[in-house]
């Protein structure tokens, strides 16, 4: 260890490679620390906001990027939870992907926690509110008919 310092201390004093040593070095631990603040900025500035009437998605893209998208609760065909590999299994993290028809086909949550139960709270909510705008009609009048035996096929009279 200490000739390590020693080698250190000899390459420091030298009059053209010392500072261009501390130049490339501060150069590197800068660049470390920018790589930081940008991921870290990049994660902390992503929101999703869900509401009982549609889900926000706010999307940080560098410094100055930003992409603003939302999409009605009454138009989610399919929410997928994915939770890969064991350090995710063990803390419980993962993603969760919402799928609609519209032109922006599938909205990402990454990284959240419970990514679970967070999609079993999106098709609760999906469910309440495709029944509040009427939209379930048919799904429940269905769901009727197969508790009461009734069958599906409709015969019309000639």
């Amino acid at each position: 260890m200490i000739l390590f310092w020693r080698i250190v201390v000899d390459i420091l004093e030298r009059p053209i490679l010392g500072p261009i040593a501390v130049m490339l070095s501060a150069a590197y631990f800068l660049s470390i620390w920018l790589f930081a603040f940008f991921e870290y900025t990049d994660y902390y500035l992503d929101t999703w906001v869900v509401t009982n009437e549609r889900i926000i998605n706010i999307e940080q893209h560098g410094l100055f990027n930003r992409i603003a998208s939302e999409l009605h609760l009454a138009t989610i065909q399919d929410v997928t939870a994915e939770v890969s590999g064991p350090i995710h299994t063990f803390f419980d993290y993962g993603d969760v992907y919402i799928q609609t028809a519209a032109t922006k086909t599938r909205f990402v949550f990454k990284n959240i926690a419970h990514p679970e139960q967070i999609k079993n709270q999106i098709i609760h909510l999906s469910d309440e509110d495709k029944r509040r705008h009427g939209m379930m009609k048919d799904h429940i009048e269905s769901e009727k008919h197969e508790e009461e035996g009734e069958d599906d096929i409709k015969t019309t009279k000639l």
